[in-house]
């Protein structure tokens, strides 16, 4: 049986004994917000009440993960480069969880080859997907071999690899 990807963030947040809230915290220029502290019995995620799409939960749940992942000290009072390189690991960490290499060749083959297609079938916003080509582009360059397929990035597409 296949999990959803909200499903599976779900079950991950259990796993690691995280609670997880909904606030109204839009007011302060939040989606999420991850809390961890000696201070607290387990880690706790919060997510903006106001949230009700699921593309965007789903997002927002993997971002908070990643935090999980690598928090190291209060970010908010953390210096700001400690807090760019948390950042940018969390997001690493965020994007890899909803749009794995596999899943994204996988989609592909599988007739999504229009970005609204993708991100539908990684059920993520658009603009995640398109994040998440960025972030790639960033990290792997132009062209990304994974296996026995090229996937480019602008405009995303995947191929076999010739060997």
């Amino acid at each position: 049986m296949n999990l959803t990807l909200e499903e599976s963030l779900d079950q991950e947040i259990h796993d690691k004994g995280i609670a997880i809230e909904r606030r109204n915290i839009r007011q302060y220029g939040l989606d999420g917000l991850y809390y961890a502290s000696p201070d607290i019995r387990r880690p706790v995620i919060t997510i903006d009440s106001g949230i009700t799409d699921t593309p965007k939960l789903n997002v927002v749940k993997a971002h908070e993960l990643g935090n999980n992942e690598y928090a190291v000290c209060n970010m908010f009072e953390a210096p700001a480069w400690i807090s760019n390189k948390h950042r940018a690991l969390a997001l690493r960490w965020q994007v890899r969880r909803y749009m794995p290499l596999e899943k994204l060749i996988r989609g592909f083959y599988l007739g999504h080859t229009k970005p609204w297609s993708m991100a539908e079938f990684l059920e993520i916003p658009d603009n995640a997907f398109y994040e998440g080509l960025e972030l790639y582009s960033r990290i792997y360059g132009p062209v990304c071999r994974h296996g026995q397929h090229i996937l480019t990035w602008r405009p995303f597409y995947v191929g076999r690899a010739c060997i």
